[in-house]
């Protein structure tokens, strides 16, 4: 499979079906914070930083406006795998 080129059409075939088997777990809410992520990217002098690493290895960062001892704005610094982008933006909610 390393070495196994695809055509666009192939490619574009593929990502069809894997929104198709996204739409049958998934809601469009999440399909839609899937497809177009939020709050991507670093807060220019925040006021928070955070960084934590899971028992899987994975590390999710991020950058915070906070005022008055409330969270203003929160951003994440990678574009990263659906899950991720989803579960950041309910951190965000």
């Amino acid at each position: 499979m390393d070495d196994e080129v695809f055509d666009q059409a192939s490619l574009e075939r593929l990502q069809r079906e894997m929104l198709e088997e996204a739409r049958k777990i998934y809601s469009e809410k999440v399909i839609d914070h899937w497809l177009n992520p939020r709050n991507v990217g670093r807060i220019e002098e925040p006021q928070g930083m955070g960084k934590a690493t899971g028992i899987c290895g994975d590390t999710r960062e991020m950058t915070l406006r906070i005022r008055n001892d409330r969270i203003l704005d929160i951003n994440f610094p990678y574009r990263s795998l659906g899950q991720k982008i989803i579960l950041d933006q309910k951190l965000r909610a």
